[in-house]
């Protein structure tokens, strides 16, 4: 990967931080990936884990249909 491309670079700033905001009105928490992370992988964390394990699969996963797409 050679070329400049502020484009893609400008989206994907956007879609990360579309995240942290829709994370932070539904849930009221900053979406911090370490403390993401740690109450994920706790035994009964407050508030569910599903959301926080999608996110972090979401967050490496997500370009590969992005460059399927694009």
């Amino acid at each position: 990967m050679t070329e400049f491309t502020p484009l893609s670079g400008f989206v994907g700033g956007l879609m990360i931080g579309a995240a942290a905001l829709i994370v932070l009105l539904a849930q009221g928490r900053i979406a911090g990936i370490s403390g993401l992370l740690g109450t994920a992988m706790q035994q009964n964390p407050e508030g569910g884990r599903g959301w926080r394990i999608a996110f972090l699969i979401g967050l490496p996963a997500w370009p590969v249909p992005w460059w399927v797409l694009g």
